[in-house]
């Protein structure tokens, strides 16, 4: 059978494929010259000031005079050449003597000079000169210094007798080096833009312009950012995945997890048939591929009930499990044996990750333990707070975020481990109650520990609450960067909303919400993906995969494919134009840039629980004591009987106990 083109619902219009609208209308005059509008007038004096710096940096010295000659402008004045050609040939003295003719205001000499004393100082040291660095510093430093930890730190530098450590020391490559011309450039800041003129100024605007079409480019997805510019720079939305590459169809039950490693090679998936398969990812990427041709390299069987989470090693050599049955597994990619059982939890473990290092892992269970334990079992310290939902550890080690069952987002500082925390202990004893508000009337406040006037401050740097919601949070996804972190919010009475965090400033505010999808009842997983992370990918309780654009937080797509919930997806780090979604219909899905042929398969029939729901009906549903689970019964008569005459199903249904990460409203 034919692959179909999926059904796409798209935010927008034809004009975000096309070149965008100028604002600088250019007209074609009678004789031949061009208009330049009320824009060019106004600037016309700037605009050859920056012309002549780019003949001067491109070495066109000849051109540069005649176009100074017709357009009567000049570069720069005598005095600040004056000023360039004394810091560039060392005169000190003569750089002193001309500040006050560039009309520098009063407070921002102590700087200028204290700058210009530091180039001198630090020549002085380089040439050997110590007794005149160190009057220097003495009778010229010493008087504009606008503080002393500076003046300090170049005193010390007055013991360096090998140059080399001085470069280190002074971060700084000497008189032969760009100082001078980077002192040209620290001195921007205090000197009027209209006397000295930003350096490479156009190349500067340039670049500006590039990226500023790439930030309002919907459909982005490469790492090229240097391209032409001769013309405007759009992609179009074939750049996106949104077509079906291939169907896995390995497990016989819901598919709860999957997750591409770190060099997007290979894709793991898991689900409530106990079981997780690795896939070679890069088949999928190979023009040639044939969807008939099975990329399955591991079947990993042991755990004893679903497999709800799982994470890939930094290397990638080991994968860890998370499952109902309380244990958490780590797995050879390579064999496909299990060479760890982890078992100290005491309730299902919902999520795990791993340290950078790739010698420890952080589990979190519904017994309400994260514990930190390293490859032979052995545990390296633990904590207990609410329970945890969702974890993740930063790459470069510093910070560990956490979502719990009391609707926190929580930040952990890795420099105090797990194991000096008090166990046993509620975790709001810790954490500073001061209490930040947000411009969002749906979100609830945040929490802070910066208060050192509160008896629990000396806690607070352990870990600070970085958010407290009103809505259940159901799934964490921290940017590689390490600079934002993505939240999935169960909302009963509306869609679904995700929230994105940037966790570098305070207070701590959402930065942009992503609203479309559905999710009421069930875990529903979002991540980052494509190129720079510039787009956000989820699933959907309404069987759609959406993605939405990170910065504006507008819908691109809504892809249809599966036939039922999609819990999970995930974006390739490495091949940008592929993700895969997992869903309650039993597949995974592999979504392309470019469509595949896929054979017909009777398996494309719905499984009994899927049946039921879109039947009409609904399993039914009891609260599990951890408020963090809904486990449905066995289905009676009027369920499979309802089921198959909706369906038209000739054949026997299976019915089984419904076990499955869900909200309770």
């Amino acid at each position: 059978m034919t692959q179909k083109e999926p059904d796409i619902s798209c935010n927008g219009d034809k004009e975000d494929e096309g070149s965008s609208s100028n604002d600088v209308q250019l007209q074609l005059q009678p004789n031949g010259t061009t208009n330049v509008g009320s824009f060019g007038e106004r600037h016309r004096s700037e605009i050859v000031r920056v012309m002549l710096q780019t003949l001067q940096t491109l070495g066109y010295k000849e051109s540069l005079q005649k176009l100074e000659d017709e357009s009567g402008v000049l570069l720069q004045s005598q005095h600040i050449n004056q000023f360039r050609a004394c810091i560039l040939g060392g005169e000190w003295d003569k750089v002193i003597e001309l500040l006050p003719k560039l009309q520098i205001g009063e407070n921002a000499v102590r700087h200028v000079k204290f700058l210009i004393y530091q180039q001198k100082f630090l020549e002085l040291l380089e040439a050997g000169e110590r007794k005149q660095a160190v009057e220097c510093v003495r009778t010229q430093l010493t008087p504009v210094a606008h503080d002393t930890a500076s003046l300090h730190k170049l005193t010390g530098l007055v013991m360096c007798k090998d140059m080399n450590v001085l470069y280190k020391r002074s971060q700084w490559d000497g008189k032969d080096g760009a100082s001078r011309q980077l002192l040209i450039q620290a001195l921007h800041s205090y000197i009027s833009s209209d006397q000295l003129l930003q350096e490479s100024r156009l190349f500067h605007l340039l670049r500006q312009a590039q990226l500023y079409q790439i930030q309002n480019c919907m459909y982005h997805n490469t790492t090229i950012t240097d391209f032409s510019l001769l013309q405007d720079h759009t992609c179009s939305r074939s750049c996106v995945p949104q077509y079906t590459r291939t169907v896995l169809r390995n497990h016989s039950d819901e598919v709860w997890f999957v997750a591409f490693s770190h060099s997007g090679k290979h894709l793991a998936t898991a689900g409530k048939d106990q079981r997780c398969f690795i896939f070679d990812a890069s088949r999928w990427a190979d023009p040639d591929y044939k969807s008939s041709e099975a990329p399955l390299l591991q079947c990993l069987e042991g755990h004893l009930d679903a497999v709800s989470f799982l994470a890939w090693s930094p290397d990638d050599s080991l994968l860890v499990t998370c499952s109902q049955d309380c244990s958490c597994r780590v797995w050879s990619v390579q064999t496909g044996e299990c060479v760890l059982k982890f078992t100290r939890h005491s309730e299902p473990v919902t999520a795990a990750a791993w340290y950078p290092d790739g010698h420890h892992v952080v589990s979190a269970a519904q017994d309400k333990y994260v514990y930190k334990w390293d490859l032979t079992g052995k545990v390296k310290g633990k904590h207990c707070g609410a329970r945890v939902n969702d974890i993740t550890v930063s790459r470069d080690s510093t910070r560990m975020v956490t979502i719990d069952s009391d609707k926190k987002i929580i930040n952990y500082n890795l420099q105090h481990p797990l194991d000096k925390l008090p166990e046993h202990e509620p975790t709001r004893g810790y954490i500073n109650d001061a209490r930040e508000r947000h411009d969002d009337s749906d979100d609830g406040g945040a929490e802070s520990g910066d208060d050192d006037d509160h008896p629990s401050s000396r806690m607070s740097e352990t870990y600070k609450i970085i958010h407290k919601a009103n809505d259940s949070l159901t799934s964490l996804n921290l940017s590689v960067d390490g600079h934002y972190i993505l939240v999935n919010k169960s909302i009963s009475e509306k869609r679904g909303c995700i929230h994105l965090y940037d966790i570098r400033h305070r207070p701590f505010k959402v930065t942009q919400k992503y609203a479309g999808h559905l999710q009421k009842r069930f875990v529903i997983r979002s991540c980052f993906g494509g190129a720079n992370q510039i787009f956000v990918l989820s699933g959907s309780e309404d069987h759609k995969v959406y993605v939405y654009h990170r910065d504006t937080g507008r819908k691109l797509f809504a892809l249809t494919g599966h036939t039922n919930v999609v819990n999970t997806v995930a974006w390739n780090p490495c091949i940008h134009n592929m993700f895969a979604s997992g869903s309650d219909d039993g597949t995974v899905r592999v979504w392309t840039t470019h469509p595949t042929a896929q054979p017909e398969d009777e398996d494309d029939v719905a499984t009994a629980d899927q049946a039921a729901r879109s039947a009409g009906g609904s399993l039914p549903i009891a609260a599990s004591s951890s408020a963090e689970l809904m486990v449905g019964k066995p289905a009676q008569g009027p369920y499979l009987a309802k089921a198959a005459e909706n369906l038209k199903i000739g054949r026997p249904l299976r019915w089984g106990v419904l076990v499955k990460p869900t909200v309770v409203p």
